[in-house]
This record gives C-alpha cells, sequence and structure tokens, in this order.
C-alpha cells in the first residue's frame, strides 16, 4: 500500500470520508478513489451510502487498464449486538471497461451476511452482460488470431447463491449474441462464419452436491457437451472441493477441421482435422479416470519453414483411465497418395503424481513403433527425400529412447548458389572469457536450467541407400554411407 490519502470529517451521526490510495502486488497495480457518506445511527447501527467509486487495476505484463466504476450510490447497513452481525447492501449498477472496446454492466440485487454465533450465513443475486469475446486476448495466455478465432461474441450470465450450513448456487454465463469467424485452410475462403448457435456454461451447487455443464452448438464449428459433478465437503465452517472427492463426467464433441486445432502444433505449424469424441469420467479429483474414444479424420499437419506437408491422416485412440491407446494413426507424405505413409502405434500412459511436486516429465510413459513406407518427407522438388523403415519411441523417468533403422529409398538435394552454408539456430558458439587479473581464460558454464525436461537418448541409423543424389556448385553426385 503507498500513496494513501484518506480525509475524514464531521460527527458520529454525519461523517464524510474520501479514500484515495494505491496497492502493488508482484506486477499487478492498483489504484483505488471512493467517498463515503454515513454515520451511526439511534439505536447503535452503522448507515453509509458509497459515492463516487472507481478501482483500476493494471499489470505491468499485460498492455492496457482495466476499470470497475459504479453507476449510482450504493447503500452499506451495518448492526451489531452482543451474540450477533448483519451487514446488507442495497442494490446496485457498475460497470467494467477495459484495453479495448467493450463496457460490461454488473447489476445486483439486495445482498446480505449475518452471523449468529459461529455460524455464518449469506445472500447474493446479480447479472452480468455485455462480456466481449476480445477480452478473452488480454486475460489469457493464448491471442486469438494465433488459435484462428476472432469475431464479436458477446456473453451474459447470472447468479443467485445463499451460504450457511447449506450451499446453494446456481451460476450461468451463455452467449447472448455476435459470431464467430474461423480460419479456413482453404485458399479461395480465408475465413468463415461459424454459425454460433448457443454457447452455455451452467454451474450449480445443492447443499454438498456440485454440478456443471457445458454446451457449445454451431452450424460450422461443430458440437460438444460435457456434464459434470462431484461432492463438497464442509469442514471448520467452510466449504471444500476435497481430493478425495468422487467425480463424475461425460464428454461428447464433433468438431470440423478449422485452423483452431493448430495450438497443439509448435510455433509455425499448422495442424486441421475433424475430430469425434466421446468419454466418460470416474474416480476422484487427485485420481480422475477417463474412459471414450478418440477418432480424427483428414488430418494434415503443416510447417512451409521446414517443407512438411502431411495429409489424408486418420487416428483411432481410447482412453481407458490413465492410458491413451493408439490402435491406429496414419498420415501420408508430401505428394498426397504418391507421398507414401507413416503409420503410428503404442500408448501414453500419466502415473498418478506421489505428492504436489512431483513433475508431470517424470509421470510420464509412452512407447510408440512407428512405420515408414516409402514416405517423401518434404514437399519441396530440391530436397526431395523418401524414406523407410521402423522407429520406436519409449518415455519412462524423463528420458525419452529412440532406436531405429531408416533407408533413403530416394533422395535428391540441390545445392542453390546463393545458399552458402551457416550455424543452424541450434547450434550456439561459447567462448572462453578472460578474466582482467591474470589475462588468463577459464570457461564459463551456462547456468543450470531450473526447469525439468526430457533427456533424448537417440540412436537412429540411416542407410543412404543406391539413389542419394546430390547436384549444385558444380557438383553431381551420388552417396552411398550409413549414417548414424
Amino acid at each position: 500500500m503507498r500513496e494513501l490519502q484518506a480525509n475524514l470529517g464531521g460527527t458520529l451521526a454525519a461523517l464524510d470520508l474520501t479514500v484515495q490510495g494505491q496497492m502493488a502486488h508482484a506486477s499487478r497495480r492498483f489504484a483505488l478513489q471512493a467517498q463515503l457518506q454515513g454515520g451511526q445511527q439511534p439505536d447503535g447501527s452503522w448507515q453509509a451510502l458509497l459515492g463516487s467509486t472507481h478501482l483500476t487495476a493494471q499489470d505491468h505484463q499485460r498492455p492496457g487498464l482495466w476499470t470497475l466504476a459504479l453507476n449510482e450510490r450504493v447503500s452499506l447497513h451495518w448492526s451489531q449486538s452482543v451474540s450477533s452481525q448483519r451487514l446488507t447492501v442495497s442494490p446496485g449498477t457498475a460497470q467494467l471497461t477495459g484495453p479495448v472496446a467493450g463496457v460490461a454492466k454488473l447489476q445486483w440485487q439486495a445482498a446480505q451476511w449475518s452471523q449468529q454465533g459461529t455460524r455464518s450465513d449469506w445472500q447474493t443475486q446479480g447479472q452480468l452482460d455485455g462480456l466481449p469475446l476480445a477480452w478473452l486476448d488480454l486475460i489469457g495466455q493464448t491471442q486469438m488470431a494465433n488459435l484462428g478465432l476472432r469475431g464479436d461474441l458477446q456473453f451474459g450470465g447470472q447468479w443467485q447463491a445463499t451460504g450457511g450450513d447449506t450451499l446453494q448456487l446456481s451460476a450461468t454465463l451463455a452467449r447472448t449474441s455476435g459470431d464467430l469467424l474461423l480460419q479456413t485452410d482453404e485458399a479461395h475462403l480465408a475465413t468463415l462464419s461459424a454459425g454460433v448457435r448457443d454457447a452455455r456454461l451452467t454451474v450449480t451447487v445443492q447443499g454438498d452436491q456440485l454440478a456443471a455443464s457445458l454446451l457449445w452448438d454451431s452450424e460450422r464449428a461443430g458440437q460438444a457437451q460435457a456434464q459434470f459433478s462431484s461432492r463438497l465437503q464442509r469442514q471448520d465452517g467452510a466449504w471444500r472441493w476435497p481430493d478425495s472427492a468422487a467425480v463424475a463426467g461425460t464428454l461428447r464433441a464433433q468438431l470440423p477441421p478449422v485452423g483452431a486445432w493448430s495450438l497443439l502444433a509448435p510455433p509455425g505449424w499448422r495442424l486441421r482435422g475433424t475430430v469425434d469424441g466421446n468419454a466418460v469420467l470416474s474416480g476422484t479429483r487427485a485420481a480422475p479416470q477417463w474412459f471414450g474414444t478418440l477418432i480424427a479424420k483428414d488430418l494434415a499437419v503443416r510447417s512451409v519453414a521446414d517443407d512438411i506437408d502431411f495429409s489424408q491422416g486418420e487416428l483411432l485412440a481410447t482412453i481407458e483411465g490413465q492410458r491413451v491407446e493408439i490402435i491406429n494413426f496414419t498420415m501420408q507424405g508430401a505428394g498426397g497418395h504418391s507421398g507414401g505413409q507413416v503409420r503410428i502405434k503404442g500408448y501414453a500412459l500419466g502415473l498418478p503424481a506421489s505428492d504436489a511436486a512431483t513433475q508431470l516429465a517424470s509421470r510420464l510413459r509412452m512407447e510408440l513403433d512407428i512405420q515408414l513406407e516409402n514416405l517423401r518427407v518434404s514437399s519441396q522438388a530440391d530436397r526431395r527425400l523418401v524414406v523407410s523403415g521402423n522407429l520406436t519411441a519409449k518415455l519412462a523417468s524423463e528420458r525419452l529412447l529412440i532406436r531405429g533403422l531408416l533407408k533413403a529409398d530416394q533422395a535428391l538435394f540441390v545445392l542453390k548458389e546463393d545458399s552458402a552454408p551457416e550455424l543452424g539456430r541450434d547450434v550456439i558458439v561459447r567462448r572462453p572469457a578472460v578474466t582482467q587479473a591474470d589475462g588468463k581464460a577459464t570457461s564459463t558454464a551456462p547456468p543450470e536450467s531450473t526447469v525439468m525436461q526430457v533427456k533424448p537418448d537417440i540412436s537412429v541409423t540411416l542407410d543412404l541407400g543406391p539413389k542419394f543424389e546430390v547436384r549444385g556448385r558444380g557438383l553431381d553426385t551420388r552417396l552411398v554411407a550409413n549414417l548414424n
């Protein structure tokens, strides 16, 4: 807290309070300006009117300023006796603005909180309107444009909740207007209207029963439905969601090939495909168990910078607990039907965490068998490489073991005249540091990374075969060798 100014004047029955101050926490900065008028009533209670109030928030790691302002004065009433306390807040409205266009309106009904001995009760009800989708860019980790998404969707919601010995909650957030524009891979159609019909999230609590449902329905961006339920526990006067709580749920999704799936690919790569999946959830919060199937068709992976263009892929996988079994995964190489094929089978397994500090990498297990059949790796005519063979990949205890034998069925690499050799981006040159004291060179070791990473252990043999050609810069030859 800094630069805090508070001016108080008047009598106990008629007080005027003005507050202005700033607070900082990590990269976040908050500023408050408020005016309060009120005083003690003849019966000993306190009555106040909260007038002009502005709260601003800013995160230096994210651009822009958020502002929450009251639209009208709000009445506060506080009463206290030997064994009880009570606070009531009158109905009111406020508006929230952000760094981009849009104004969200917050409206609430009369709210109250009371305490009798060790028991406390509270009640609140209200609604939220005009929440723009564009704000997700400001509070999320990924820009919507990078996911192939943009549009003018707006959301609204409402809530009603009471608490005490029992908890009652009903909250809904739903699309009220607007639509999504999806990035497509069609050359003649850059964007496509999603035709959103419904997008809705509902959460309810009845006593210790927690339930949630999610609905997505659109004309051209697929459909998805999810149901979830669990149990809460009251402990030490507060409601908690324990790790031992049983969970149950269902998930059903039918999603078309749009650019948003590129979120699953590395930067610079494009991923597309249709997805049809269903799953059932059971187990506990600490150890959830999923059972279901995942079917993907028309899969395509493309990277212009790396000359990768795989297409016509299909995936069939099953989910059993913490294990994903890849029954069949195939893709065709560059050139479609003439580009050969890669086929993958195996499984991935996530072991339960022994404690909260256990890293994900140490809990992952994976075994894959990869078969390449005349697979054309590059889509460029001057970098043609067709390979066949088998690879195995195993991940355990943060160690990735890759073994295999590949053979180049044919290859042609043309050395361009303007492509001078240079160090790759993964090559780092370290030079010895010279101390001022004696002028002697000392080696500098890179700082140790605090991030747990998978350690690769790769041993693959590539037989260049009889048709591995290299041309350019006065060279026209064929290479014969085994590379390890």
